[in-house]
């Protein structure tokens, strides 16, 4: 399996673990899109993490109506910045 490979796959098992641990609707299905997504180069993994993120303020807005999507953006912006700045670099230098 190349590198993409394996980062593909540990981006999308991330995403399913995730979002399974936080009671989002259809985590296997996510994190699936994710981890093809991740594949595409540049442009993948953003794609991907903004289509979860999508779906992590729609979840915020049913569950606490408008207040929910305003907590959402933040915790997801947060979210995102922690894994890039923490987890990938991480898996950059192996």
């Amino acid at each position: 399996m190349t590198a993409e490979g394996v980062t593909a796959v540990i981006a999308g098992l991330g995403t399913y673990l995730w979002l399974l641990a936080w009671g989002v609707p259809y985590p296997l299905l996510l994190g699936t899109f994710v981890a093809f997504l991740d594949l595409i180069p540049v442009i993948g993994s953003t794609v991907g993490g903004i289509v979860v993120s999508l779906v992590a303020v729609l979840i915020g807005g049913v569950l606490l109506g408008i207040v929910g999507v305003l907590v959402a953006i933040p915790v997801a912006a947060a979210i995102r910045l922690l894994l890039k700045e923490v987890a990938f670099p991480r898996l950059d230098k192996s």
